[in-house]
């Protein structure tokens, strides 16, 4: 999401350059930035800590472990991007987790890949650091560095299984609409994935509601208010490519 990967989309996009970022470098030729939303979420996860009464040094862990969590999910992105022969990407950590920008116009089968590059990575780092967890010894390790273990398994493998969601912007939504536009051309495959979108989101919604997940709830519903937006955003240019035809 994605995120999150927004996190997390990786779909041809309008140069980085115009968003106002922090910029961290680059690997391997893929620049990253931060807008100033990351540093918001980073603040409100601490802040979540501390209102449960957690130690400052122990909330404060937050910080590296979505940055890292969120940057080696947009990696795996732009890695299998690059493998499959489409040049550089930007990476863009912000509100949601973080996006792949990229100039790709691939095959539908090359854009699934490249989405379920990103939930894949955030998935085997939680069962890295799953494993470590299971050997940090309990006597004479210090308790921020088992947090830390902690956190990042926990991070990772919720922010892996949220962006299989099939909701838009997260990599599932998009895996969705590649998978229909193998049977249907790409507007049919986008309608079948907006909808798609739609009713997941509601569902979570209701489910998050159910078990009094008021974050979850609200995470779902600003999800599929970006969904509604961009099926908005699409239909007026639509309308407007026709009348300017007529």
């Amino acid at each position: 999401m994605t995120a999150p990967g927004s996190p997390d989309v990786d779909r041809p996009d309008p140069s980085p350059a115009q968003t106002k970022l922090i910029r961290l470098g680059s690997i391997g030729g893929t620049t990253i930035g931060i807008e100033p939303t990351f540093i918001i979420l980073c603040i409100f996860f601490v802040i979540m800590d501390l209102e449960e009464r957690v130690p400052m040094s122990v909330a404060a862990l937050w910080i590296p472990v979505l940055l890292i969590s969120v940057l080696v999910h947009e990696l795996g992105h732009a890695a299998l991007n690059a493998l499959l022969g489409f040049g550089r990407s930007a990476i863009i950590l912000g509100g949601f987790g973080g996006r792949t920008v990229s100039r790709r116009q691939g095959k539908p089968w090359q854009d699934m890949l490249v989405s379920l590059a990103g939930p894949l990575c955030s998935l085997l780092l939680a069962a890295l650091f799953l494993a470590l967890h299971s050997r940090i010894p309990r006597d004479g390790t210090p308790p921020f560095l088992a947090v830390f273990v902690s956190l990042m398994y926990q991070a990772n493998y919720g922010w892996g299984l949220l962006n299989l969601a099939p909701i838009y912007p997260l990599d599932g939504g998009h895996v969705i609409r590649s998978i229909a536009t193998h049977f249907s051309d790409p507007w049919r495959a986008f309608q079948i994935s907006v909808w798609t979108s739609i009713v997941f989101g509601a569902a979570a919604i209701a489910y998050a509601i159910s078990k009094q997940q008021l974050f979850l709830a609200v995470v779902a519903a600003m999800l599929v208010l970006q969904t509604f937006q961009s099926w908005s955003a699409v239909r007026a240019a639509q309308r407007g490519h026709t009348e300017n035809r007529t």
